[in-house]
């Protein structure tokens, strides 16, 4: 999973999240930080690709999501495959995810 490629601790939530559209969620993280040491960017990363898909390399396969009747998640299984139906990320530069997730905010 490559959001989990894209964290930061809270020192780096602080540092980073100055601007007055991020203090929301930076006030939002502290309660976050209160259970976990590290927070992933999960969606913002989905949504830089969709302007910069360069962040990402990508590889084409066929990916299937099982699930148990006693779990309330599932297994995804990941077969690649050229001309498989599916694309996903399968490497991320943190550093080109970070510059463009925060050039926003400059």
């Amino acid at each position: 999973d490559v959001t989990t490629k894209v964290t930061m601790n809270s020192d780096e939530v602080a540092e980073h999240f100055k601007h007055p559209l991020l203090q929301p969620v930076y006030e939002m993280s502290k309660v976050w930080f209160d259970e976990r040491e590290i927070l992933n960017f999960h969606d913002p990363l989905a949504a830089v690709t969709l302007f910069d898909e360069t962040v990402c390399e990508y590889e084409n396969g066929t990916s299937v999501v099982t699930r148990a009747d006693d779990r309330d998640d599932g297994i995804t299984d990941w077969s690649p495959e050229p001309l498989g139906p599916h694309r996903i990320g399968v490497t991320v530069n943190p550093k080109r995810f970070f510059e463009s997730y925060f050039s926003v905010f400059q």
